[in-house]
């Protein structure tokens, strides 16, 4: 039986409040960044993320604060600053169950591995409680760690048991716009998470953060809106007036050529117009402060923060990369919106304009691919369609930075149980031959077929044409798949079949379809498509429904055919499936012309924004990202030793 003593002291221990470090102060004093964390090893210091203060000090135990939402740029210091911290000073301060949840579970083993366990093993007063993870102890694994009246679970969304099982007083999500919509049939994983602090109604601290997507669908922007949206404002120093550092104030140079000069560039005051250099950032970031720019009555108890990659203080993401990051992003709005989410921690509009086919037929361009080939193309991909009476074929060619031209639509007439209608078609894509400006013969180098119809007869034609890059392909709808999901085999037809993210290939189709002038993925057509390709082209819209309460943006068709979208998002899953850039092609030919005298700037546009000079490209071979399949290993029979049966 225990002293009386002990127990009194244990219960004295028991009933004694939380303290009331704050947790920036607990993070200066304790926490020691491992040298896995990044470039800045060491003590952390939260003067060189100033604006992060606010952020952590409203997940302290005494601040009455309850949820704090963060819709955020990358490479601020947020994951090692909030989530890290967050953990480091629960597990010393305030022991309680706490959960981390990330979009994935293999997201939520590479936090643990990378960035918290050596974080735990640096810091002491956090080593002295929690033991290093060992193969056969339940209590403390990669992903499960307790610790003296508490534990702390790391999640997937993806997993239902995991934000089903226990009740958690302290919680993290991160990253919410990469959650799946439903997880496991049983709802939004950021509402069940939710439900798991029900039993700490009166002291939970939840936060919630990540980079935004599209305006609308957007989870974060949601909570971000309806919160109190702080801001953060910095001086001039010049004038002293308060302002954001927003995208739209930063000017730089350009040379009398029209080359952009990132390293000129400036914030223009919204006051002076003064130009800020981006060292005064030193001085300018301590000094600020966040503003409130809106009330939603919630109390204060829900606090929403919006901040951009252009705060990230000196030698983590400058002004000037960021220039570069944008002149190489709006070439493509594909890469223009992932700079939007992902550097200005903004959510993309998507341009209500639906694109008429009457606009797309009006841009054909005269040129015979048969005769001569467009200068730009380096390499060719076909797409064929398979339909109850014909194979539909479109071959479209590829130059540097994802422009491509159609070249030629084929119909092969007949059945597809027909033998000589599959023979028609590998004629040609065996024997068809472009010529290039150059004098090189281009020929076909990848080709995707539809098998989402009659699927063996696609199976048995592909199979034995693997070493010529002939691929079965189906398409799985559904946002925020990749564009190739997996490889998978069939067991009947020993084929691979790869499955498509055929929304995610749509919405980069219909994002260059909208580019006006040529240039970076450009599309261009030659003067002999006629009028219904267009139609198909144009023959899905994208459209929003509403399950459980939660928006969904889906593709929907307008008319019945389609043909023509289906074959350009297989021509674009061709280069996918293979991993290869047309850049390198179109830098390698370029190579090969400028050895034989020629012109290089025939194959590649000129020197412009973003260009590299040709005579620094060495031309890489193709990357590829899936091999060929593997030959099984022949199995050894069964030794049966002393049974008397090999006698």
């Amino acid at each position: 039986m225990a002293p009386k003593g002990f127990v009194m002291r244990a219960a004295a221990r028991g009933l004694r409040p939380d303290p009331r470090m704050p947790l920036s102060e607990w993070a200066d004093r304790y926490a020691i960044l491992p040298p896995e964390a990044g470039p800045e090893a060491g003590r952390w210091t939260t003067h060189r993320v100033p604006y992060l203060r606010e952020i952590m000090d409203r997940l302290s135990p005494h601040d009455p604060t309850e949820t704090i939402v963060v819709m955020k740029g990358s490479q601020i210091g947020y994951t090692q600053g909030v989530i890290l911290n967050f953990i480091g000073s629960i597990i010393h301060q305030t022991p309680a169950p706490t959960m981390v949840v990330m979009p994935k579970q293999d997201l939520a083993f590479q936090l643990s591995r990378e960035r918290l366990q050596p974080m735990l093993r640096k810091t002491p007063v956090l080593a002295e409680r929690i033991q290093p993870p060992r193969s056969r102890d339940a209590e403390n694994t990669i992903t499960f760690k307790r610790f003296p009246s508490g534990f702390l679970l790391l999640a997937g969304a993806n997993s239902p048991s995991d934000l089903s099982f226990h009740s958690i007083k302290f919680l993290a999500l991160d990253e919410v716009d990469r959650f799946p919509r439903d997880c496991g049939g049983e709802g939004s994983p950021v509402e069940l998470a939710l439900t798991r602090t029900s039993a700490f109604e009166n002291s939970r601290k939840v936060v919630i953060g990540g980079t935004p997507t599209v305006a609308g669908l957007s989870e974060i922007e949601r909570r971000y809106l309806s919160s109190d949206q702080y801001k953060y404002h910095v001086p001039c120093p010049r004038c002293g007036a308060y302002q954001e550092i927003v995208w739209e104030n930063l000017v730089w140079e350009k040379a009398a050529d029209g080359n952009h000069l990132p390293d000129t560039v400036r914030l223009r005051c919204v006051s002076c117009k003064a130009l800020i250099e981006e060292h005064h950032k030193e001085t300018l970031l301590p000094a600020g402060e966040w503003v409130c720019t809106a009330r939603h009555g919630n109390d204060g108890r829900v606090r929403g923060y919006h901040i951009s990659s252009l705060y990230a203080p000196l030698g983590f993401y400058s002004w000037p990369h960021a220039v570069r990051d944008f002149l190489e992003a709006k070439k493509d709005p594909v890469t223009l919106k992932t700079f939007i989410n992902t550097k200005l921690g903004l959510t993309w509009t998507e341009d209500a304009e639906r694109t008429e086919p009457e606009h797309l037929a009006a841009r054909v361009e005269k040129y015979d691919a048969l005769q001569m080939l467009p200068a730009g193309v380096a390499l060719i991909t076909a797409a064929v369609d398979v339909q109850a009476d014909r194979l539909e074929c479109e071959v479209r060619g590829w130059g540097a930075d994802y422009e491509t031209w159609g070249l030629q639509l084929a119909v092969f007439g007949g059945r597809p149980d027909d033998a000589k209608t599959w023979a028609a078609l590998d004629h040609y894509l065996m024997h068809t031959r472009y010529p290039h400006p150059s004098g090189e013969q281009i020929r076909i180098s990848i080709t995707t077929i539809d098998s989402g119809n009659w699927a063996n007869l696609v199976y048995d034609y592909c199979r034995p044409r693997w070493s010529r890059n002939v691929f079965a392909v189906k398409g799985v709808g559904g946002a925020g798949r990749p564009a190739v999901i997996s490889r998978n085999k069939s067991k009947t037809n020993k084929v691979y079949i790869y499955r498509l993210g055929v929304d995610t290939l749509k919405d980069t189709i219909h994002a260059r379809l909208k580019l006006r002038e040529p240039g970076p993925g450009y599309l261009h057509w030659p003067d002999n498509y006629d009028m219904e390709y267009f139609r198909q082209v144009c023959a899905e819209e994208r459209r929003t429904r509403y399950s459980k309460g939660f928006p969904i943006s889906e593709w929907h068709k307008t008319r019945p055919r389609n043909e023509g979208l289906d074959l350009l998002v297989y021509n674009l899953a061709a280069l996918e499936i293979k991993g290869v850039d047309p850049t390198a092609y179109a830098k390698a030919l370029a190579r090969l012309i400028a050895e034989r005298g020629g012109d290089p700037a025939t194959v590649l546009p000129e020197k412009g924004e973003g260009e590299v000079a040709l005579a620094a490209v060495a031309p890489p071979p193709p990357e590829k990202k899936y091999g060929p399949p593997k030959k099984a290993k022949p199995k050894r029979k069964p030794q049966y030793r002393n049974r008397g049966w090999l006698d």
